[in-house]
């Protein structure tokens, strides 16, 4: 009996031993590992600028870009796209290779010059560049610029851009409006150019080699040239979007310009012949209002649907006279109507 209580108090401080050999090893292993560890700096994860795809880039303007931008013009240079001119000064965008025409859209939908003036570059979030569009922008598009931003969901900015010249009576000017509320936003826009010369000259001298060998010379000398055109334009717009699901936009755009007169008294000069007084005259007005709607949704994963109806009315008045060699002139009273529908199924 006494040697059975031996034998278990032995087996019981052999296990007792066994256990805290184990937690002593485990010890000096949490030991190590803590002395070895090493202290980690701050790590700061960079996403590329630009992202080069298949048909073109994305690119994510930095905040130094935006910040020193006044326009999306502004913005859109200092991009410096591939085969890509940006008039800032001019307000146009072109191919420098002749390919084609440059397309503009904001958010997936067509945008035209004036609407990439009003642009808030600090809501600039990405700019896609695509330079092997497919049929679906339309015929003759070399590129496709599309701007994203993002909407604010309350407020509104105020705009304007002044250009004059200082030595004659010549310029452009703009104000514009933008007031976000929820997903509608509104756009308003009103732009002047105008110019105004008086008794203006010049002289033109041209010099032709003709299939015989001789040579046929004309001159032109401008006594007193005058031009006074005005040109307005007037946009609102709507916008009611859902970036994951819909976009509604209708464009009501009313451009009205008027030629008072543009006349030029000049002598006028050709080979063999004596001078003689030429009077060029032309007068006109236009007025053309456009009413552009267009919707856009996103079926499901891999599928969308959208629709653009485009109506358009052009009234022309005018007059030209001219009185070079044989007098030639005409008139002009025409209106235009046109009504242009689209729609687009896209689907995988």
């Amino acid at each position: 009996m006494m040697t059975m209580k031996k034998s278990k108090l032995l087996t019981a401080m052999m296990m007792l031993w066994a256990l805290i050999s184990c937690v002593e090893i485990r010890a000096q292993e949490i030991q190590k590992v803590s002395n070895d560890s090493i202290a980690l700096q701050e790590v700061v994860v960079k996403a590329a600028r630009v992202v080069n795809k298949e048909d073109g880039k994305l690119i994510f303007p930095s905040d130094i870009q935006k910040q020193r931008s006044f326009s999306g013009f502004s913005l859109l240079g200092k991009l410096a796209l591939p085969h890509i001119r940006v008039d800032e000064a001019g307000r146009s965008i072109s191919a420098t290779d002749n390919k084609g025409e440059v397309q503009i859209r904001i958010n997936g939908i067509l945008a035209n010059m004036h609407d990439v003036q009003m642009l808030d570059v600090a809501s600039i979030m990405s700019v896609d560049y695509i330079d092997s569009p497919g049929v679906r922008y339309g015929k003759n598009i070399a590129y496709v610029i599309d701007i994203h931003t993002r909407r604010a969901s309350s407020g509104g900015s105020l705009g304007f851009n002044l250009t004059n010249a200082l030595t004659t009576k010549l310029g452009s000017n703009d104000v514009y409006a933008s007031v976000n509320r929820g997903k509608s936003q509104l756009n308003i826009l009103y732009e002047q150019t105008y110019v105004d010369n008086k008794a203006s000259e010049y002289n033109e001298d041209a010099q032709y080699l003709l299939h015989d060998g001789s040579e046929y010379q004309i001159s032109r000398k401008i006594m007193n040239g005058a031009t006074r055109n005005y040109d307005n334009t007037l946009q609102l717009k709507y916008n009611l979007a859902d970036s994951a699901l819909y976009v509604f936009q209708t464009t009501l755009t009313t451009d009205f310009s008027n030629q008072p007169y543009t006349s030029n008294e000049m002598w006028f000069s050709e080979s063999g012949k004596p001078a003689y007084p030429v009077y060029r005259t032309s007068k006109g007005r236009n007025f053309t209002p456009a009413l552009d709607l267009y919707f856009y949704h996103q079926l499901g994963k891999h599928q969308s649907l959208s629709a653009d109806v485009l109506g358009t009315y052009i009234h022309t008045k005018g007059a030209y006279y001219e009185g070079e060699g044989e007098p030639y002139q005409y008139q002009v009273d025409g209106k235009t109507y046109s009504l242009i529908a689209e729609a687009i199924y896209e689907t995988g």
